[in-house]
């Protein structure tokens, strides 16, 4: 029981600190179907990338699955969204067991090993520095969520500097490149949006700019047909080049729900009997 829960709190972790603005590999262009963004329409893209004009609060159970190879692990997340402020995540893999806790916030990102007693913290700073390029709140719960995005070194240029292909059969992809900043090794990524015929968000992956060097992560969604809601009905996240392949993590979001009762507070509380470790130790222990 106690492994099952660490596995569950950690992956959070290993979410958040791969989960930074991003996405796949751009395509040569093709005459009929690829366009430069200044042919593809400024108001498009800016409705396709806006911010909600209305900030929500979401609360309710996900329901979260874990492949690792052989082994599955499932558990059920209370979970409260404000969307801009904060996500927070209470682990309960068995009735009346809350094995950990998970803060998001514009400031980094906490977890708690209620099992063991024990947390680890990491700004943003110290995630952009681990990733090698910048890393926000912002881009993290948009990645968490499905909701698109250009990655901050992305809009840090023009639009033309984007690809918008669309495809014969319906649906499109948007893509572009990215280089680190924040390393000062000058590592590039190329990132790429996919969207269904319907215009709902499909997958978002990262790759180095590198081809033979494969795609870094991924994360698929799947509308949510039956509701107007402002989530996916399922959150896929994968590590690695193959979509079918372990580690992945799946998250249920279909009852989590608009909210607007009062809002618990998003920031971190931790007892002063635990211990805190390192992002690392927190990592090594969970590959045992």
């Amino acid at each position: 029981m106690k492994q099952t829960a660490i596995y569950i709190v950690g992956i959070f972790l290993c979410l958040s600190l791969v989960g930074c603005g991003v996405s796949h590999r751009a395509s040569r262009a093709s005459s009929s179907g690829e366009l430069g963004a200044e042919a593809y329409s400024e108001s498009r893209l800016r409705t396709l990338l806006s911010a909600p004009s209305q900030r929500k609060t979401l609360r309710g159970a996900m329901t979260v699955d874990l492949q690792l190879g052989r082994e599955n692990f499932s558990s059920r997340v209370n979970t409260t969204i404000v969307q801009g402020e904060g996500i927070y995540w209470s682990v309960v893999p068995f009735p009346l067991v809350e094995a950990g806790r998970v803060w998001f916030t514009p400031s980094g990102v906490t977890v708690v090993d209620r099992i063991h007693g024990r947390y680890a913290e990491a700004t943003n700073r110290e995630l952009s520095d681990y990733l090698g390029f910048p890393l926000g709140y912002t881009e993290i719960e948009a990645l968490l969520t499905g909701q698109p995005f250009l990655p901050e070194a992305a809009r840090e240029h023009s639009v033309k500097a984007l690809v918008y292909r669309v495809h014969e059969g319906g649906g499109a992809e948007l893509a572009g490149n990215i280089q680190s900043s924040s390393s000062g090794d000058g590592v590039a990524y190329t990132f790429r949006w996919s969207f269904s015929k319907e215009g709902f968000p499909e997958l978002f992956d990262v790759w180095h700019k590198d081809a033979a060097k494969g795609r870094i992560f991924a994360l698929r969604y799947r509308p949510n047909t039956e509701s107007e809601g402002v989530l996916p009905a399922l959150t896929e996240f994968f590590l690695g080049k193959d979509l079918n392949a372990s580690p992945k993590l799946i998250i249920d979001w279909t009852r989590v729900q608009p909210y607007t009762g009062s809002v618990p507070s998003l920031t971190p509380h931790i007892k002063d009997s635990y211990k805190r470790i390192a992002v690392s130790d927190l990592l090594r222990t969970l590959a045992k």
